[in-house]
């Protein structure tokens, strides 16, 4: 069964607004922005798809 997303990329949302989509593997610090909510979101708390 083939996947969705491409080997090597983890796709994950903003956990407040669920839709503002970040890849977790190009990511390169322990904060994103999350453009739709407008506040800086930890790593951590981002949510898986």
């Amino acid at each position: 069964m083939a996947e969705d997303t491409p080997s090597g990329r983890d796709m994950r949302f903003c956990p407040y607004c669920f839709q503002q989509q970040f890849d977790v593997s190009r990511i390169q610090g322990d904060r994103v922005y999350c453009e739709i909510c407008g506040i800086d979101v930890e790593v951590t708390e981002l949510v898986k798809q």
